[in-house]
Order: structure tokens, then sequence, then C-alpha cells
């Protein structure tokens, strides 16, 4: 099966870009033939229709609604072809009945196949598109992280006896760093001993400036920039828990990762991060910065709470979120698309 793999992103620290690169790396291991082009390339609609030209696919496979329906508006011929569309998570969250809502909808409609992250966003998709005729499937982000260099917490700036935590995502407003700050620093005037990893590249500019000055003067906080993804097993592996804080998710990718190396996590109560866990369990959902304040300075005091709940979080990952079980539910919708 020859499949047309179409993105937003593919280059940029994103989580689509992690995303479209597992599943196709995924299902070319299984036989299929995956061609991916990115959004991101300036001659990406001429990309597109000469893979088109060049031999048909069976099918064409689009992440993210909003960008998709941007696609089928420039490159007309692609609504020729059978699609799958998998909603990544702001499309559903923050264009659906808003700005670009049009464009999800024709993605939507035109698809033959709709594929979400969690029930969640089930939930979002029938409320903003109660009539949508395109099956929707649920399949759960797998999580693979490859192990990275030898990397000790002194080589971060970081301190064997400190309580360590990660928050790892670009820097752009939906992720709201700046909740992480407020949440913590009331922590982190009573625990000296407490430190913030911060891992993520600028994506937004104007917001990143104003992040970083705000970084800088926190003793407190670490700001290691972007890494590398064949090395965040390596930076993740400083930590003891990790912070989720974003207003809109798809699926906390990073948080994910973290929780599959064995540490907890405390997550913003919004769609893409509720339904991940068990609250009380592989971790803690929180509302505001109190909340948050709350949430860490329980798992920073209590050193065995953490371990007993970083390892539930290991064993949900490893049980719920396999690259196995994403790439079985892709290849299934795949072969209901595209007849066989």
């Amino acid at each position: 099966m020859r499949v047309l793999m179409l993105t937003p992103y593919l280059w940029a620290p994103r989580g689509n870009s992690t995303t479209v690169r597992r599943i196709s790396c995924a299902l070319q291991r299984q036989g299929l033939e995956v061609q991916v082009v990115t959004m991101e390339e300036a001659d990406w609609p001429r990309a597109v229709q000469a893979a088109l030209a060049e031999r048909p696919p069976a099918l064409v496979h689009g992440f993210h609604a909003g960008h998709m329906g941007t696609a089928l508006e420039v490159v007309p011929e692609l609504g020729q072809y059978p699609w799958v569309v998998t909603a990544t998570g702001t499309d559903l969250s923050l264009q659906l009945g808003g700005e670009g809502s049009a464009r999800v909808r024709r993605a939507l409609e035109v698809a033959r196949a709709v594929v979400v992250f969690s029930r969640e966003h089930l939930r979002l998709l029938a409320e903003g598109v109660p009539r949508l005729a395109t099956p929707v499937t649920v399949i759960p982000q797998g999580v693979e992280l490859e192990p990275g260099p030898p990397l000790r917490r002194e080589d971060a700036g970081l301190q064997p006896g400190q309580v360590v935590w990660v928050w790892a995502g670009g820097l752009r407003p939906v992720k709201r760093l700046e909740l992480a700050l407020e949440g913590m620093a009331p922590v982190a005037r009573t625990r000296p001993g407490l430190r913030l990893l911060v891992l993520g590249g600028v994506l937004d500019a104007e917001y990143a400036a104003r992040l970083i000055r705000r970084m800088e003067q926190l003793p407190w906080v670490v700001y290691a920039g972007e890494i590398p993804h064949c090395e965040v097993a390596s930076w993740l592996g400083l930590a003891d828990a990790v912070l989720n804080t974003s207003a809109s998710e798809g699926q906390p990718q990073a948080a994910l990762e973290a929780m599959s190396l064995g540490k907890p996590a405390v997550m913003t109560a919004v769609v893409g991060n509720l339904g991940v866990m068990e609250p009380g369990r592989e971790g803690f959902y929180v509302h505001d910065a109190q909340e948050l304040a709350a949430a860490v300075e329980r798992l920073s005091a209590d050193p065995v709470l953490r371990r007993q709940m970083g390892e539930r979080a290991r064993r949900l990952v490893a049980g719920r979120f396999s690259v196995a079980a994403e790439t079985a539910g892709y290849l299934r919708v795949y072969r209901e698309v595209a007849g066989g």
C-alpha cells in the first residue's frame, strides 16, 4: 500500500513532527510505502502534485484538520483520493467553532476516516460537528523514546540531591510556561533544593523572549533550550517529576515520554490531558497556579509517593500508549479506507 502523508510540521520541534515521524516509520516497518510531504517547505504544493503524478497513492493521510483544509484549497486534486485525517488537538479545541472552522470542517467532511487521540477529543468533535457522517476512531498516541547518550545532572547545572521537575515543549503561548513559573515560585521559596528544568525551542519569538528573560531572573530555573529528540530521554531522566501546563493538548507527548521513564506527572485539567491518567494514582490534574503549587509541594516533599506514582506512570504508558497498538489501529483504518 502506498500512502502519501501530509503534515504541517516535520522539522520544527513540535508534537506533530514527532507524531508523523513515529507513525510513518512504524508503518514502513509493516511493509507500507510511505511518502511524507511537509507544509513547512515553500514549494509543498508542487511536492504534493509531483507525488500524486508519480504514482497515485492508495490513500492520503493528513495531520491537523485545519492545515488539511488549507491543503485541499491549495491542491484541489487531493480531494480525488481517499483521505484519513488525524485531528491533532488544536484543530478541535481552538479552531473548531472559531477562526479556521470552515477549513477544519472541510477536511473532516472530505475524509473517509477521522482519527482522534482520546475520548475527550471525540466529545469535542461530536459537539463541534454533530452531524458529521465520517467514521471516527480513537487511537491513542504511541510513546517511543530511544535511549539517549549518558548525561549527569552536573552536566546540566543540576545537583544530585535536588528535586528536579521537568517542563518540555516549544515556547509558545498555548504551552503556558508562565503557569509553571507562577505555580512553582512559592514552593521554590520554601524549598531551596527545588529546580525546574525547561526543555524547548523558540516557536513564538516574542513570547519566548519574554519568558527567557523571566527565567534568567529565577535561580531555581534551568533553561536548556531545544533538545534533539534523540537526546530527550537523557534529559528527562535527570528529573524526578514532569509538568505539563498547556491550555490545549492533542496528547501530552513529552509528559508521556517522561512518565514512560517512571516520572509522576502534574498536568493541567484540559482536553488532551484529561483521561491520560487517573488523578491521585500516576499524578495530579490542576486548574490554576495554586493547585499546581500544592501538587508540586506534595510530590516534592514525599520521595516515596514520587516513586510509587512514577512506577504506576511507567506501567500506564507501557500498557496504554504502545507504538504496536497505535500502528495496528492505523493499519485497520487504512484497510477500511483503501478497501483492502
